[in-house]
């Protein structure tokens, strides 16, 4: 699917085509060290050369998708199916510039038009699965990801997000049972261990769960929704300390998670130790937005450790800010 280096008809026409070639390949170096407007202007460059090169539209909608500017990341990835209107992974990066936009209706309207001319993808059914799963609209995603594995009966991600349905469900037998499908095809399949996790959390084996975390981890070490939930199985297991590392690096994978912030927070009040640190951690997390329950926690927690310091007015300050925030939000 992918645009052939074509061999002209002359020695100067073969050596602008390896120029373009090479220029493409310094680009994606380029954003390779997230210097996204430097390969922007380059592949600019290249396309004033040559307004026809697929590739470069390619590789301009993916260099807008890293900056988030999904418009115009768009804007390319239609200039590539103008030009090659089989061209899948356009089809589907248009999908996803929809979805990061939260134009979920207008998304599933693209996709229904593309698979008019395309019955067959299922990648395009995948997709719908995952808008009508964000929608909370779990009977449409079910049938959406049947589909993909009757297209495709060895697709893994499928068999694991109807695992993930189910247990929203509460049917935790099929759930496991599609799991585990999921993790015999693809054995280090992302989030399929942290699913697992869930069901046995669900039924209360605790150890257990923590056990399917730890895989999780191995195989998706940027899961920090596996690192947080290991954390507070073991914080509620009185393994405070083990539960201290998991929820920083929590932090470290996701600055704008805002409750292992209160949490290690809550933990250094509660030992009477480094207070400073204590107030620092707080005082992030109430900054990071949206703000929602857990923020009003982190002011909570610093009324508490003002008043532990001796500070009352500093510690009525922000429990008048707890209060106000949580009057809001409820």
């Amino acid at each position: 699917m992918r645009r052939a280096l074509s061999i002209g008809l002359s020695d100067s026409c073969l050596k602008d085509k390896i120029k373009i070639y090479n220029s493409l390949l310094k680009a994606k170096r380029i954003m390779n060290t997230k210097n996204y407007d430097k390969a922007i202007d380059l592949v600019k460059k290249i396309l004033k050369e040559d307004p026809e090169i697929i590739d470069a539209y390619m590789l301009l909608g993916n260099l807008y998708y890293r900056k988030k500017e999904f418009g115009k990341a768009m804007t390319n990835f239609y200039e590539v199916l103008k030009r090659k209107p089989d061209y899948n992974f356009a089809t589907i990066n248009i999908i996803n510039c929809l979805i990061a936009l939260n134009k979920f209706d207008r998304a599933i309207k693209t996709i229904n038009t593309f698979l008019k001319r395309f019955p067959e993808d299922y990648a395009l059914y995948a997709e719908l699965g995952k808008i009508y799963l964000i929608k909370e609209d779990y009977k449409k995603a079910l049938d959406s990801y049947k589909t993909v594995i009757k297209l495709d009966p060895k697709n893994s991600e499928a068999f694991n997000r109807i695992g993930e349905i189910l247990i929203i469900k509460g049917k935790l037998k099929e759930a496991e049972e599609n799991l585990t499908k999921a993790l015999t095809i693809t054995p280090t399949l992302k989030e399929a261990y942290y699913n697992l996790a869930q069901i046995e959390e669900k039924r209360g084996n605790i150890k257990k769960a923590m056990e399917y975390y730890k895989k999780e981890i191995k195989n998706n070490p940027n899961n920090f929704k596996a690192y947080y939930n290991l954390a507070e199985n073991l914080r509620e297991s009185g393994e405070n300390e083990k539960a201290i590392t998991y929820y920083s690096k929590t932090i470290e994978i996701n600055p704008d998670f805002n409750i292992p912030y209160f949490m290690i927070a809550k933990y250094l009040l509660d030992k009477k130790e480094e207070l400073d640190r204590a107030i620092a951690l707080c005082k992030k997390g109430v900054e990071i937005k949206p703000f929602n329950k857990y923020t009003v926690f982190g002011y909570y927690i610093l009324s508490d450790i003002y008043s532990f310091l001796g500070d009352s007015s500093k510690s009525e300050e922000y429990y008048r800010k707890g209060r106000k925030l949580l009057s809001k939000l409820q």
